[in-house]
């Protein structure tokens, strides 16, 4: 999946994931950022600071869904890629992923062999920096593309916070 992303590309990752033994140091070494999402008060920083670098031009990649399980289509998005995106002003771009659930399944550590297909939607801008705007954005990224993120099926999505040629 990694080959298939432009370079330069900062990853957000739950806590959690950083404190993995295997899984930590790997997403360390690439440049992870870790969020929490349990206590509120942090979370609120850590997504404080996720807008302050966006802003700053910094590309970020989010997985909305925050994990993932074996059972086919999407689960709900958390707002977090969306508040960053809102209040740093820079534009979404949804990417649906297929294949992953069976080549990492659930519970598993250990990858299988498989194909992942990844397909990019056009950018989406926040029009505006408020908590409605951000909702309004969440939804557009799971609804209007790309392609619906393939009807759902067993599909995951991406959301990557990014700077786009042109603008934003």
């Amino acid at each position: 999946m990694f080959s298939t992303l432009p370079e330069g590309l900062g990853f957000v990752a739950k806590r959690e994931l950083g404190e993995h033994p295997i899984a930590g140091p790997l997403l360390r070494a690439l440049g992870t950022r870790f969020v929490e999402r349990t206590d509120t008060e942090r979370s609120v920083r850590d997504s404080r600071e996720l807008s302050r670098l966006a802003a700053l031009g910094e590309s970020l990649v989010f997985f909305p869904e925050g994990t993932f399980t074996r059972a086919p289509g999407l689960l709900p998005f958390h707002m977090g890629p969306f508040v960053v995106s809102a209040g740093a002003g820079m534009p979404v771009l949804p990417v649906a992923v297929r294949g992953t659930r069976s080549i990492l399944r659930d519970g598993d550590w250990f990858p299988r062999r498989g194909v992942i297909q990844t397909l990019a939607g056009p950018s989406l801008r926040p029009q505006g920096k408020d908590w409605a705007v951000a909702v309004a954005l969440r939804h557009r990224a799971r609804t209007e593309n790309p392609r619906a993120l393939w009807r759902a099926g067993s599909v995951g999505g991406i959301v990557i916070c990014c700077r786009v040629p042109g603008g934003a």
